[in-house]
């Protein structure tokens, strides 16, 4: 949503105990970052729901994410643009989805390096070549998520089940 719906969510989100919010800069319906097909919203409409987020927080320890899909809409350069954007709206973690390749990993890393975290993205069978944590850490990541592992993991579990069940 807007700015105001913003603002109410981190209020909200806050008040249930969350410690961090992602924004992304995606127009509805939002789409995997690893598939085709996203819009973006301008990065100064996203600079300026960052603000809000930030404006709205009661603890400087809840955390502002600003993602950007804007690698597979508008290219490398544009996405590391648009993070340096939301970087000085105010992010407080930098999470550039779908990077391809470690070449493009290494310059998200250097363009920010000593300025801001940046997030990486670990999807199975997505555009980002899966490596662990450890070496990310290594690369320079400070964050690392795996979203997709625990759904796989559930949907081979429901498999076996309904397997034995169609058998048995």
């Amino acid at each position: 949503g807007n700015a105001l719906n913003v603002q109410r969510t981190v209020r909200l989100f806050e008040r249930c105990g969350a410690t961090a919010i992602q924004l992304e800069d995606q127009q509805l319906p939002k789409r995997c970052g690893h598939l085709a097909g996203k819009t973006l919203v301008s990065a100064r409409e996203m600079a300026g729901k960052i603000r809000a987020a930030c404006d709205a927080r009661r603890s400087r320890e809840t955390l502002i994410v600003g993602r950007t899909d804007a690698l597979a809409v508008e290219g490398l350069d544009a996405a590391l643009d648009r993070a340096d954007d939301y970087l000085a709206a105010g992010a407080d973690i930098l999470f550039i989805e779908a990077l391809p390749d470690v070449p493009a990993m290494q310059r998200a890393l250097e363009r920010f390096k000593g300025r801001a975290p940046v997030l990486a993205n670990m999807v199975e069978g997505g555009k980002t070549p899966v490596q662990d944590s450890g070496e990310l850490g290594r690369r320079g990541f400070r964050i690392v998520i795996f979203p997709g592992g625990t759904a796989r993991a559930v949907a081979h579990t429901l498999q076996d089940y309904y397997a034995s069940l169609h058998r048995d």
